[in-house]
């Protein structure tokens, strides 16, 4: 099907626009503190360190959200699910948004990072039951590259705005969520509700080695990803001995930007290539550039290969989730979906912590890179090996081939 067409069927289809909506959404949510960070720090009275928990913040909440959000969205289904995920979050911005001390930030952050994790597994969800017949990677590409391009707005417009007034990465959030919410009376049908028991759902996830070996890659990917996103001004601003790093903001937009485009590409590509080999071989590439930014030495170098490495842990966004889609029963898709994120989340948090623990400790970045560089490797290993273990359980239920390799 011609890309033109493709375009005027997701433009047809409400619910996967809807989906796209809400990937928009959560971009500016999550990316929301990153491009006002003198703003906030100024405001809060915080350092480095500071920042890193209040940005860490909302990532707690929306990582351990994701395995109830999965399953909440397989018992009472998608509409009901994402109308508490986005109350949520439009709930804790407008709080933040009312001041307060930097305790009251960081309470506010949370409940926000509560809504988020409940909705993105759930859109995650939507996306792959709007698509069609062996193509829920696709789709969910879409969602990934809707989740860029929210970010991309919070990276143009926040540090302008927040300008004006510290307020606006809290509003601009709130505003977005609260449309989203209006936008559920008009979604039709979207139950998704399929788990007859919540308890023997998590039993089965927990014990299945696919979300876990899918998890950690997504670890290092979503969560180097979100990692990069909130410290790339920082980086650029470091590796020209400056301490504004607003003025650096335009760099997290264009690394955004690559990241959507390359996870749309990234769903194409499943057309020649096997998600498996795309997911795991992206680690081994990763950890390359992980290893070149620990000795890069120059601004050039320093952003050429962090543009590199968000190209790399963004095309494999539609693999890891073709795989969940092949892997998973479709009873607890949703829990599935929940585990696979609740660890990518995870990771997240603990990656931004440690950028923000080194560079407040020795001054510079380069040696959290020289550790993402080995858990590249260790990750590539480990997860290799519980894929197999999943493809012996694939081969037990007589799934596809193409889900085996």
């Amino acid at each position: 099907m011609p890309a033109v067409f493709k375009v005027l069927w997701v433009l047809m289809n409400f619910k996967l626009l809807y989906c796209l909506g809400i990937g928009l959404g959560l971009g500016i949510a999550t990316m929301n503190l990153p491009p006002a960070m003198d703003i906030l720090a100024a405001h809060y009275r915080i350092d480095y360190l500071g920042l890193s928990s209040l940005i860490s913040a909302l990532f707690w909440s929306h990582a351990l959200l994701q395995l109830p959000g999965g399953l909440l969205s397989d018992r009472l289904g998608l509409k009901r699910s994402l109308g508490v995920g986005l109350s949520l979050a439009a709930a804790g911005n407008l709080a933040g948004a009312l001041g307060g001390p930097l305790s009251w930030a960081l309470f506010c952050r949370v409940v926000t990072g509560m809504g988020t994790g409940i909705t993105y597994v759930a859109g995650l969800k939507l996306a792959a039951l709007e698509s069609s017949a062996g193509r829920a990677g696709v789709s969910q590409a879409y969602f990934g590259g809707s989740l860029a391009l929210g970010s991309i707005v919070s990276f143009l417009l926040l540090p302008c705005l927040a300008a004006l007034d510290w307020r606006w990465p809290y509003w601009l959030p709130a505003g977005t969520s609260l449309l989203l919410l209006l936008g559920i009376l008009m979604l039709p049908g979207a139950s998704g509700s399929t788990a007859p028991a919540q308890w023997r759902g998590l039993a089965k996830v927990l014990v299945s080695p696919t979300p876990l070996a899918l998890g950690l890659v997504h670890s290092l990917s979503w969560g180097s990803i979100i990692t990069l996103g909130n410290w790339i001004p920082a980086l650029i601003a470091d590796s020209f001995h400056s301490t504004a790093t607003g003025q650096y903001s335009w760099v997290g937009a264009a690394a955004m930007g690559l990241s959507g485009i390359a996870r749309g590409a990234g769903g194409y590509a499943l057309a020649g290539i096997r998600p498996k080999r795309v997911a795991l071989g992206s680690m081994l590439v990763v950890a390359a550039i992980y290893l070149g930014l620990f000795c890069a030495p120059g601004t050039v170098p320093t952003i050429v290969l962090l543009l590199l490495a968000v190209i790399t842990i963004s095309v494999n966004f539609a693999a890891i989730f073709q795989l969940a889609y092949q892997y998973s029963e479709p009873a607890w898709l949703g829990g599935t979906l929940g585990m696979i994120n609740l660890i990518a989340n995870l990771g997240a948090i603990f990656l931004t912590i440690l950028l923000g623990w080194v560079r407040e400790g020795t001054g510079e970045f380069t040696t959290a890179f020289g550790v993402m560089s080995l858990l590249g490797v260790a990750i590539f290993a480990f997860s290799r090996a519980l894929l197999r273990r999943g493809a012996a359980n694939l081969a037990c239920r007589n799934l596809p081939d193409e889900a085996q390799d």
